[in-house]
């Protein structure tokens, strides 16, 4: 038999999960160049001189040990380069918004984190894919089209007249 009050308490924290914010881009846009301004930073960010200017160290360990607890980030060591750096970036990115006040929301974590891998400054949205790789070689090709997306949107939310022109082909 559950006790009685145990029941209500989980009911009403599952109840106060449609409440949880979301930051608006424009403030994420806002957070992330105060931080690059702060610590100097310009494309190519690498996540790891990100982590060390912050703060926070690093310590590599293997695949079932990966945690961020107290300023330390451990990150599994055997997996590629661009997964190591969008890890850790994501860790730079809870931190800083914890610094900041925000509720560290999964979204809030992930939406920084791709607006401090890279920078909307430097960042074209109408850029070409290949080049956009070139350019930053520590981000994933996932991360990079989860940023032009962003991107994107937020000049369509900006701009209600943009419209998507050009020449699609099928493969």
């Amino acid at each position: 038999m559950w006790p009685t009050g145990c029941y209500e308490y989980y009911s009403d924290k599952l109840s106060n999960l449609v409440h949880i914010p979301v930051m608006p881009s424009e403030q994420l846009e806002k957070l992330a160049d105060k931080i690059l301004g702060e610590s100097g930073f310009c494309a190519p960010i690498d996540a790891f001189v990100m982590a060390d200017e912050y703060g926070l160290s690093l310590r590599p360990v293997g695949p079932y040990d990966e945690g961020f607890v107290g300023g330390e980030i451990r990150f599994n060591a055997r997996v590629g380069h661009c997964e190591q750096q969008e890890y850790v970036i994501r860790c730079v990115a809870r931190e800083a918004l914890m610094r900041n006040g925000v509720y560290a929301s999964q979204t809030n974590i992930a939406r920084l984190a791709r607006a401090l891998m890279l920078p909307r400054r430097q960042f074209d949205a109408n850029a070409n894919f290949a080049t956009l790789v070139r350019e930053h070689p520590h981000a994933s090709f996932a991360l990079i089209g989860a940023r032009k997306g962003d991107v994107f949107a937020s000049r369509r939310a900006r701009r209600s007249d943009v419209t998507i022109t050009g020449s699609f082909r099928a493969l």
